[in-house]
């Protein structure tokens, strides 16, 4: 592993080394996914770029198809950078390459093939022998990409982190970040930008009222107690916790020393009761990431939390605003972003109330062992990753095999996830592009 990582760091700096004085004096395109993951690492190449004065134009994107290549092959750039895609359509971004343009790849997902074009850089860490779907998100590949141009700064390593864990990446022990993602992380908690302790995964826990915290839980999702604030006014009395205090609901850091333990307890017993298991249950607790530059009473603080925030606005269509907040501004984005969070909430959370009333939402196939959920109607066709990915974390459905979300109007977007419970081996990501390959789609 570790010669894998040398081996890796080795030739970025040798890319990087031969490309800076094209980077300095050419024109540059950035262009990037919509989630927290892309984002982030647009975010973290614009403001290195912005900071040392670099030349660039940003293009966030839902896929990257023949119309998007069309359009961007025809403006004339110098450099084109793709972030957190690219890998997977290799024969579309050799297009640009023949025009003239260099093309540079960060992304972290299976590559189809190495390019045969040498204007096509492909930084992918999976051909150097490392797993870039636990050990690197796109916005380290950018953050290391940009630090090697010696463009980095500490502030980029926040941003790094906050796409990792947007991308689901915290897969080791204690929901922890491994790889390069974690030797990002090391650099960031040496800058003293990080710092990290164990503690209950639960959005908000700083910012918002305890009742709030568990009603807008989606990771983790919170059978009977996310999205029905009567439902965890009563949990919290059940259990000896007085929700209420002067008038006033309580928050987290109210709460002595004896009611958190008690808290912790009970949504552990909470859990297990409704059919998880003991280790799923624990999975509430995990590794936080606080970022100490940020204000402790903002979603900004708590890395989940600012991936979350991210993933909102990139999913309702205002990945502006995302990239505004990457940029270092606050103020009046902030209120747009937690704005459009609640907004992004109320959709998924009505959607998921519905399903638990039933209806023609789901269909299931070969005795359970495929589920597909058809909400074309109710949730936006960017949200339905995300919603794939609560169903499947949690037991909200009891699929044995894969969970498919389908979406969109005249152009569908399928989103796949295996549940918590699936044993089985798939690539889902092949099978996906393989099925949208059969019917002229891309995947």
């Amino acid at each position: 592993m570790q010669d894998n990582v040398t081996n890796f760091l080795n030739h970025l700096s040798k890319v990087t080394s031969r490309i800076r004085k094209e980077l300095v004096d050419g024109s540059i395109a950035i262009v990037s996914h919509y989630d927290a993951d892309g984002l982030s690492s647009a975010s973290i190449l614009a403001k290195a770029f912005e900071s040392h004065d670099l030349t660039y134009h940003l293009r966030i994107v839902d896929q990257l198809d023949h119309e998007v290549v069309t359009e961007l092959s025809s403006l004339g750039y110098d450099i084109m950078i793709f972030s957190d895609m690219g890998s997977g359509q290799v024969d579309l971004v050799e297009r640009c390459a023949r025009r003239g343009t260099k093309v540079i790849i960060l992304d972290h997902h299976l590559p189809l093939r190495f390019p045969s074009n040498n204007t096509v850089i492909d930084l992918n860490p999976h051909h150097y022998g490392i797993d870039g779907g636990v050990e690197v998100s796109s916005s380290t590949l950018s953050y290391l990409f940009v630090k090697s141009l010696g463009l980095g700064s500490p502030y980029l390593t926040t941003l790094a982190i906050v796409g990792a864990l947007g991308d689901r990446q915290d897969v080791a022990k204690m929901r922890s970040l491994t790889g390069l993602n974690k030797l990002v992380l090391e650099e960031g908690i040496s800058s003293g930008v990080i710092s990290v302790e164990i503690g209950l995964r639960l959005f908000g826990l700083r910012s918002r009222p305890l009742v709030k915290c568990l009603e807008y839980s989606m990771d983790p999702f919170l059978p009977g107690l996310t999205g029905r604030e009567s439902a965890v006014i009563l949990f919290l009395k059940r259990i000896g916790i007085e929700p209420v205090e002067d008038g006033r609901l309580r928050t987290y850091s109210s709460l002595t020393q004896e009611e958190r333990r008690k808290l912790a307890t009970e949504l552990v017993k909470y859990l297990i009761n409704i059919g998880y298991s003991a280790r799923q249950a624990e999975e509430i607790f995990g590794t936080l990431y606080f970022l100490a530059n940020e204000d402790p009473s903002t979603p900004l603080y708590e890395g989940r939390e600012y991936a979350t925030l991210l993933n909102a606005c990139g999913r309702l269509n205002r990945h502006e605003i995302a990239i505004a907040l990457g940029l270092g501004l606050r103020g009046k984005y902030l209120q747009e972003a937690l704005r459009i969070l609640n907004e992004y909430k109320r959709i998924i959370g009505n959607f998921l109330a519905k399903l638990q009333k039933g209806g023609n939402y789901v269909k299931e196939y070969d005795g359970g062992k495929l589920t597909v959920i058809d909400c074309r109607e109710e949730v936006p066709t960017r949200a339905i990753g995300a919603l794939a990915s609560i169903l499947a974390s949690s037991k909200f459905l009891k699929a044995k095999g894969p969970i498919i979300v389908v979406g969109g109007g005249e152009r569908i977007k399928v989103s796949a996830r295996l549940p918590l419970s699936f044993k089985g081996e798939v690539n889902l990501g092949i099978l996906l592009t393989e099925a949208a390959k059969s019917v002229g789609g891309v995947g």
